[in-house]
């Protein structure tokens, strides 16, 4: 199932499948440096009008978009 800011909180390990173009270029860019199959803890989650970053637990600060993760 994929990862959204309404099945997916704080804890949940989630699973990355794919980065695609973003419109901040940040996210897009940092989705590159993932791996397709790797798991993550969720370690916050901004929603905003058009899109929702999350960050994990591993990766420092860094943002990224929910949408590209799977909820395991």
């Amino acid at each position: 199932m994929r990862a959204d800011y309404k099945n997916t909180k704080v804890g949940d390990k989630i699973k990355f499948v794919k980065a695609g173009p973003h419109w901040f270029t940040n996210r897009a860019e940092n989705g590159e440096k993932l791996n397709a199959g790797d798991v993550f803890r969720v370690k916050k989650i901004n929603v905003a009008s058009s899109s929702t970053e999350v960050i994990l637990e591993e990766t420092g600060d860094l943002g990224y978009e929910l949408g590209w993760f799977d909820k395991l």
